[in-house]
């Protein structure tokens, strides 16, 4: 089984995500955290540099299971 951590670039009152803020705090912790990955969710896919990511994810032999980008609907639309 993968363990993985969640990461969301804000906070929400709704939103069950371990991680928020930098893309990088993230893997660091899913790293610290002996985790397989981190799920980035985003409001649109220019909220990251997919290099940086790929950077990121070598570095700490982490993967990215899940890159959600339908968290504009939720946050827009409700």
């Amino acid at each position: 089984m993968k363990i993985r951590v969640n990461r969301h670039p804000q906070r929400g009152p709704i939103r069950p995500i371990l991680w928020r803020g930098h893309v990088q705090g993230a893997f660091e912790l899913a790293a610290e955290l002996g985790y397989d990955g981190v799920e980035l969710h985003l409001r649109s896919p220019e909220d990251i540099e997919p290099k940086a990511v790929r950077a990121l994810q070598e570095k700490h032999g982490l993967g990215v299971p899940t890159l959600g980008t339908g968290m504009g609907g939720g946050e827009d639309w409700l």
